[in-house]
C-alpha cells in the first residue's frame, strides 16, 4: 500500500527531526556526563547489577572492570572469581569433590579488594593447603572449589531465592551464610518504594529489559542521582516511617529457610557472625537531660523570633545527644529555611543515621542469627569475637571513608577461621591444618 498523505513516510523533516534532536541530545549529554561528571557510589554499584524478576538484582555476568579501586571479573554464572580465567569456571560442569558457596552481601563480594583477596578465594587455598593424612581418610587427596556467591547489598530474603534457584544447582557439599547489614537497612538499590523486601511488586520482563540498558547510561545514572539527592534533601526520605528491608522476624525465617533448603539438598551450612563496622561511635550520647533542655530552649527562641539563638541550641543539643531526631529535625529545617543547603544535608544524613541505627539493630540480628544456630544445631562462627580479639582496629577494614567492608587483611582473617571450621566437616576425620 502506498503512504498516505499523513503517512510519517511523506513528513518529510518535520517528523524526523524531533526525534533525531533527541537522540543527539542524550549522546551529547551521555558524553559530557562520563567525561565531567564523577560517579558517586551508587552510581558506580549500578554498573555490577542488573535487575531481576525474583531477586531483584543479580550480578552482571562476563564483567572485567574496575571498581572501587579493585578488579572485578565474573562469569556466565554471575558471581565474582579471582581472574579471567576463572571467569570461564562453569559449576554445571565442573567435578570437584568439594563445593563451598560462600553466601553473603557485599563483606564477603570483596568490597574494595581484589577477587583473589576476598575471603571466599582465600579460603579455596587455605583448604587446597590442608594437609590430607594418607590412611587416614578413604580415597586421595579431594579438590576443593569456593565460589564467591556474595552480590552487594543482598539481604536474606534474597539469599533464599538466590541459593533455591541458582546455587542448589550447583550442587555445593557446604554453604556459609553471613547476611545481616542489608537486613536491617532501610534503602534498597532498586524498587526502593518504602516497603520491605518481600512486600515488592516484581516488575514485567520489559521494564526490567528497560531498565537493565538505561543502567548502562551515564547520563541516566546521573540523572536518578540527581532525584534521589532532591528527595532525600528534601526530607521525603525518613527512615522513621519506613520499615526496615527484612525484620528480625523475617530474618529468623529466612535462616531457617535457607537451612531446610540445605538440608533437603544434603548439603552442610555454617552461619558467619559477621562483624558490623558501623560509626555507632557517632550516636553515643553524653546528657540526655541537657539535650532535652536545650531543645526546649530553642523553641522558645523561635517563638520570640531569636533564629539565631535557636540554631545554636539545637546545634548544642545535638553534641549532647546525636540521636535527638527533633532537635536534628528542627535545625534541618531551620537550615533549609535560611538556603544553608551544606548544612542542611549534612543535618540531613545525621538525622538518617540516628534514626536507622540509634537502636543498634545489628546487635539484635546477630542474636537472631546466634538463635537459629543453636535451635537447628548448626556452627556458627563469631567473626565479630575474632576480629576483636586480633586488636588491630581500623587496620582490617578498607578505610576511614570505608569502615563497612573488610580489607585483605580482614579477609584472610576470616579465611582463615573458616577453614579451621569447614576442613574437619569437608574431611572427616579432621587433618592438622599446615
Amino acid at each position: 500500500m502506498p503512504p498516505t498523505e499523513n503517512s510519517p513516510f511523506r513528513a518529510g523533516p518535520r517528523f524526523w527531526w524531533p526525534p533525531i534532536a533527541v537522540v543527539l541530545a542524550f549522546l551529547v549529554a551521555e558524553m559530557l556526563v562520563r567525561h565531567f561528571v564523577p560517579a558517586d557510589q551508587l552510581e558506580r554499584v549500578l554498573l555490577l547489577l542488573d535487575r531481576d524478576d525474583e531477586l531483584i538484582w543479580r550480578l552482571r555476568a562476563d564483567l572485567d572492570i574496575t571498581f572501587e579501586g579493585a578488579s572485578v571479573i565474573t562469569g556466565k554464572a554471575r558471581f565474582r572469581v579471582a581472574d579471567e580465567r576463572a571467569g570461564r569456571f562453569d559449576p554445571a560442569t565442573t567435578t570437584a569433590s568439594a563445593r563451598v558457596v560462600c553466601l553473603g552481601a557485599s563483606p564477603t563480594f570483596g568490597w574494595g579488594v581484589h577477587g583473589g583477596e576476598a575471603y571466599p578465594a582465600t579460603l579455596e587455598r587455605r583448604l587446597k593447603a590442608w594437609t590430607f593424612v594418607p590412611g587416614a581418610n578413604s580415597g586421595p587427596a579431594p579438590s576443593v572449589e569456593v565460589i564467591n556467591g556474595g552480590v552487594p547489598g543482598y539481604t536474606s530474603w534474597q539469599g533464599v531465592g538466590y541459593f533455591r534457584r541458582d546455587v542448589l544447582p550447583w550442587r555445593p557439599t557446604a554453604i556459609t551464610v553471613s547476611y545481616a547489614i542489608n537486613d536491617f537497612d532501610r534503602y534498597r538499590f532498586f524498587d526502593n518504594d518504602g516497603r520491605p523486601d518481600s512486600a515488592r511488586t516484581p516488575r514485567s520482563p520489559l521494564t526490567i529489559a528497560v531498565q537493565n540498558l538505561l543502567n548502562r547510561s551515564a547520563a541516566y545514572r546521573a540523572a536518578r542521582k540527581a532525584i534521589i539527592g532532591v528527595v532525600v534533601d528534601r526530607g521525603a526520605f525518613d527512615p522513621t516511617t519506613m520499615p526496615r528491608r527484612v525484620s528480625v522476624d523475617e530474618y529468623k525465617a529466612n535462616l531457617t529457610a535457607i537451612d531446610s533448603l540445605a538440608r533437603d539438598g544434603g548439603v552442610d551450612l555454617v552461619f558467619l557472625k559477621m562483624p558490623i563496622n558501623l560509626p555507632f561511635d557517632r550516636l553515643q550520647v553524653h546528657d540526655a537531660k541537657a539535650a532535652q533542655a536545650l531543645y526546649g530552649k530553642a523553641r522558645t527562641d523561635l517563638a520570640e523570633g531569636n533564629r539565631t539563638g535557636a540554631i545554636a541550641d539545637l546545634t548544642q543539643a545535638i553534641i549532647e545527644d546525636p540521636t535527638h531526631l527533633d532537635a536534628l529535625h528542627r535545625l534541618w529545617e531551620l537550615y533549609v529555611e535560611n538556603g544553608n543547603d551544606e548544612a542542611a544535608r549534612r543535618i540531613r544524613q545525621d538525622y538518617i543515621f540516628a534514626a536507622s541505627f540509634r537502636d543498634r539493630p545489628d546487635l539484635a540480628y546477630n542474636r537472631a542469627m546466634a538463635e537459629v544456630a543453636e535451635s537447628t544445631g548448626l556452627p556458627l562462627l563469631d567473626l565479630v569475637k575474632i576480629f576483636e580479639q586480633d586488636g588491630r582496629g581500623m587496620e582490617l577494614w578498607n578505610s576511614e571513608a570505608d569502615p563497612f567492608h573488610p580489607n585483605a587483611a580482614g579477609h584472610k582473617l576470616i579465611a582463615d577461621a573458616l577453614a579451621k571450621v569447614l576442613a574437619p566437616r569437608l574431611f572427616p576425620p579432621a587433618e592438622t591444618a599446615p
